[in-house]
């Protein structure tokens, strides 16, 4: 686990808004990359579902 985020954009290395939690492990076949981005307004975010997501 990493401490501290900050923002480069919009910003100039300025302390981050809101929290993000990310976790790296690995084993001999592979690399694990997990994160938790809290956001205060989760339904302002755009996002699209694609034929890969199979839903």
């Amino acid at each position: 686990t990493g401490a501290g985020s900050y923002e480069t954009f919009p910003g100039s290395n300025d302390p981050a808004p809101v929290a993000t939690d990310c976790r790296v492990a690995y084993d001999s076949g592979a690399l694990y990359l997990g994160c938790l981005a809290s956001d205060p307004s989760p339904e302002a975010i755009r996002a699209y579902i694609t034929d890969r997501d199979q839903l």
